[in-house]
């Protein structure tokens, strides 16, 4: 009997062992934040604070390691409104809103005024940078209530408007009056959509001319994208005539057009589709990027197939106000290392390419993303510009 006895107390204290292990465990038991200073996604349970952007609670020195405010000559910050940036060399970032050069070797800033035929300034709202180091500025000219390219001329040091001043050029009311995406062919024209209208530009003969729009059945979007061999990528919204003066819209296609032929061959777009402004984007494997809804394989055969993308909580934003939660659509910018992809939205975040794996980075507003032949990050994010020293 004693021995009996004696058992059930070594039992009985293993269970109040193992109990009370399960209690330590449960009590601590938290979502932690990765090694690589990932946030989590806002529905986690709970995870370690820490403040909501790049800027730490002093507001001087960066909360993630390898990102570095820029400052000028003065220590003072380089203050940019939101606005586009182009990298051009290692030490030359063109920024928008205030129109200026920044030259991170000597911290120099400085500003440029874009003037029409008329000496009135024009205001630049996007940039490109072509193939061979050429930079060019899409500016809004009040004077022709429309919009000019300029292209800088380094020797002077200025910009020279190159754009002649036709209707292709003239602003309407009715339809889109911006340029976001340029592309740029292998024979130096230039590619973009003004006004609903998918338009070729030659910067050297000055030579414009409309290529698609609703005349041929579809709206183009502002994103485009060129693929090796010619090939332009873009979004439209299909038309199709019904009747006199009928006309009714199909829906939205990616579409593949050749610029040497005209010829379009449609690829429909990735399942869970929303809102109306897209981003496409090519990735070192061949796929196109539809956003984060998913991507567009290519087999052999030429033919394309649609992978939907089961889309990442970490786009789950509460800048709406506290507790008004709203998924984001992120905008894939730039890839780094042959594996990392770059998205933006109401922050910043990177897609491991070979793991699948996300991380959000910031949850700042960050307008647009550059990358130099580093591999480093150039952003523009609270009004102030950085560089993000990425190490994999």
């Amino acid at each position: 009997m004693q021995w009996k006895r004696s058992l059930v107390i070594h039992l009985f204290a293993i269970c109040l062992l193992l109990i009370g292990l399960l209690t330590a465990c449960q009590s601590g038991k938290s979502t932690e934040t990765t090694s690589n200073d990932c946030f989590p996604p806002l529905f986690e349970f709970s995870f370690p604070y820490r403040e909501p952007g790049i800027i730490d609670a002093t507001h001087s020195l960066p909360s993630i390691p390898g990102i570095i405010p820029q400052v000028d000559e003065n220590d003072v910050p380089v203050t940019i409104h939101e606005g586009d940036l182009v990298v051009r060399g290692d030490d030359e970032i063109w920024l928008v809103e205030p129109f200026m050069r920044y030259t991170p070797s000597t911290r120099e800033t400085k500003e440029y005024v874009i003037l029409d035929g008329d000496g009135d300034q024009v205001y630049p709202e996007a940039l490109f940078l072509g193939s061979d180091g050429t930079l060019y500025v899409v500016a809004d000219n009040s004077t022709y209530t429309g919009i000019v390219f300029t292209r800088y001329d380094e020797q002077h040091d200025r910009f020279e408007i190159i754009t002649p001043e036709n209707e292709i050029f003239m602003h309407d009311p009715t339809s889109g009056g911006r340029v976001h995406d340029i592309v740029e062919d292998q024979g130096g024209n230039l590619w973009f959509v003004y006004k609903n209208v998918l338009t070729r530009f030659n910067p050297i003969t000055h030579q414009a001319e409309q290529m698609l729009g609703e005349e041929q059945g579809y709206i183009p979007s502002n994103t485009l994208v060129m693929s090796p061999g010619d090939t332009l990528w873009m979004a439209a919204e299909i038309l199709k005539e019904m009747g006199d003066d009928d006309i009714i819209s199909l829906g939205l296609q990616v579409i593949r057009y050749d610029i040497l032929t005209g010829d379009i061959q449609h690829f429909g777009t990735p399942p869970g589709l929303e809102r109306s402004n897209w981003q496409l984007f090519f990735d070192h494997y061949g796929r196109l990027w539809f956003n984060d809804y998913g991507y567009l394989e290519f087999p052999k055969d030429g033919s394309g197939t649609w992978y939907q993308v089961m889309r990442s909580p970490i786009f789950i934003s509460d800048r709406s106000g506290n507790y008004r939660y709203v998924w984001r659509t992120p905008d894939p910018k730039v890839e780094t290392h042959e594996r990392y992809l770059w998205f933006t939205f109401s922050g910043l975040a990177r897609l491991d390419l070979e793991t699948n794996e996300w991380c959000l980075v910031s949850r700042t507003r960050i307008y647009n993303v550059a990358k130099d032949s580093q591999e480093n990050l150039w952003f523009i994010s609270d009004n102030q510009l950085y560089k993000y020293e990425f190490q994999p």
